[in-house]
């Protein structure tokens, strides 16, 4: 059986210190790692010569862990420098810069503050008062999701609060003109959600709900038994019915006040019964 070559270049590689030569020596340890796994691989692992492969696998296990200790003093030597120059760093640079930071930050950010303060004060005041002067009391600024910040100028977030007041406004007007008996039920569900839309459809679908409900409960109507069926004359029969026959219809509209306005005019002037 041929002897496996050892690798024998060890302690030359822990003695060297210059990358590149030691880059050199680590191609000539590669071939003879490889010409000594290879020949251990060749070999037929038998009962008569496994022992002999587990032996030759152990120089070569020992010979790796050599290299590796080698390895692991070179990484330390290497590193060594840069960890003494990494200490000085950080106390002529790094410690120096993260204190000046650490002051100069609360200086801003204190001055950042006070005019994020001064700009969310004047907004929410503008808010509230052309609220008021609009005669709306249910909205408050923290419904109006607006969002108060450095970048945003304090004009444009005026400019935002009166027209999110002045959709309201226009919300409400809309509500007036529904069927007075259901504007009160409207706004207690447009004071949710601030969806006039919406708030009308809900209103609208109840009602219709609950109607159906209500002629489910009362049935057609029932005849007595005992009853003498009425007498219908020939006139009675010829002659037409005084009124029309009414329906009833459940939607909902969407358009300029102008032309709410004149729908409801129109049912107005036509007698037609909002119910």
């Amino acid at each position: 059986m041929n002897e496996v070559t050892t690798v024998d270049a060890t302690n030359k590689l822990m003695s060297v210190k210059q990358l590149p030569i030691i880059e050199e020596q680590l191609h000539t340890i590669e071939a003879q790692i490889i010409d000594a796994t290879n020949k251990v691989l060749s070999m037929e692992c038998t009962p008569d010569t496994y022992k002999k492969i587990k032996e030759e696998r152990a120089k070569i296990t020992k010979q790796y862990e050599e290299l590796e200790t080698g390895r692991k003093a070179i990484k330390k030597a290497i590193l060594q420098p840069y960890s003494d120059f990494e200490t000085v760093y950080k106390k002529c640079v790094s410690d120096n810069y993260n204190s000046f930071k650490i002051q100069v930050d609360e200086k801003v950010n204190a001055v950042e503050h006070s005019l994020l303060e001064s700009k969310a004060k004047n907004v929410i005041d503008f808010f509230n008062e052309y609220a008021q002067a609009c005669q709306i009391d249910f909205v408050t600024f923290e419904m109006t999701g607006i969002k108060i910040s450095l970048t945003a100028t304090e004009k444009k977030l005026k400019e935002q609060a009166k027209e999110l007041i002045d959709n309201v406004v226009n919300d409400v007007a809309l509500i007036n003109i529904q069927a007075p008996e259901q504007i009160p039920e409207i706004m207690l569900e447009y004071k949710k959600s601030l969806d006039v839309y919406s708030a009308i459809t809900i209103v609208a679908n109840r009602k219709q709900e609950l109607s159906e409900m209500h002629s489910e409960k009362s049935g057609p109507a029932e005849h007595d038994v005992g009853e003498a069926p009425s007498t219908v004359t020939n006139n009675d029969v010829l002659s037409a019915p005084t009124e029309e026959t009414t329906h009833q219809m459940s939607f909902t509209v969407r358009g300029t006040m102008e032309q709410l306005k004149s729908l409801k005019n129109y049912i107005v002037e036509n007698n037609i019964e909002i119910i």
